[in-house]
């Protein structure tokens, strides 16, 4: 066993056949929203290397066409492979982390952050179809109805099964947990993988009751200045009840 093992994961190299199963299932989509369809008549992919060669057979007179074409659609799908893997790994496609990917594949001359227009798109049209790309291809990297949750967002926790309130949310915790059991006893646990995908501060407070305002009616969760709304309706029916209760007995 190497000694680096014990301190840093090593990377899972995928194979070939792991490889084209990726591409065999990104290309219709790749091809469904590049920009200009009619360039693969001038290119075939091949699944032996990943990527697309100039078509055999070609009219001499399209060489010229054919390379700009290859280079075009090559491009374009060193851009989708690399926006698909970040878009299964990160929540957002942002503009900062495509610039990031496309100046580490085709080190362009354009220095980073690249020009922009006032519309939002990019000054050169490569780059900016790169981007187009990307956010399509990020965008279908989570099926519909899925959401995307960082790593660190996920977290477990242990609960009896017999006793739900008995539960920890560490490894560490496990003798805790089996506290409630004797030595030679089995215990059945319940173990919970919990995604935190947002967190939004609320506020609540009791609405009082109409007729006696000094008792709770219901419960009331929404915003701070909600619910101070609401404390200061519940003390005017209190002040307004002690008031009709001092004019019933002067």
């Amino acid at each position: 066993m190497f000694a680096q093992e014990s301190v840093m994961e090593i990377q899972k190299i995928p194979t070939l056949a792991e490889k084209q199963e990726f591409w065999a299932e990104q290309l219709p989509n790749f091809k469904a929203k590049y920009w200009l369809p009619s360039h693969f008549k001038f290119v075939a992919f091949d699944m032996e290397q990943g990527n697309f060669d100039i078509k055999d057979g070609l009219d001499p007179s399209f060489e010229d066409d054919a390379v700009e074409i290859w280079h075009r659609v090559n491009t374009g799908w060193a851009m989708w492979k690399k926006a698909i893997n970040f878009g299964r790994k990160q929540a957002q496609s942002v503009p900062e982390s495509f610039e990031q990917a496309y100046s580490e594949i085709f080190s362009p001359i354009v220095k980073r952050p690249y020009p922009r227009l006032e519309n939002g798109d990019y000054k050169y049209i490569e780059i900016d179809q790169g981007w187009k790309l990307w956010q399509t291809a990020a965008a279908q990297a989570v099926p519909e109805g899925f959401v995307l949750v960082p790593k660190e967002n996920i977290s477990c926790y242990w609960q009896d099964n017999d006793e739900p309130e008995n539960f920890c949310s560490n490894e560490s915790d496990f003798d805790c947990l089996g506290d409630c059991i004797d030595l030679g006893e089995i215990m059945e646990i319940n173990k919970f993988t919990q995604a935190h995908v947002n967190k939004e501060i609320l506020f609540g407070t009791w609405f009082a009751e109409a007729i006696d305002p000094s008792e709770k009616a219901n419960f009331f969760v929404g915003t701070h200045a909600e619910c101070l709304e609401i404390v200061a309706k519940n003390k005017a029916m209190i002040e307004a009840q002690e008031q009709s209760h001092e004019c019933q007995n002067p």
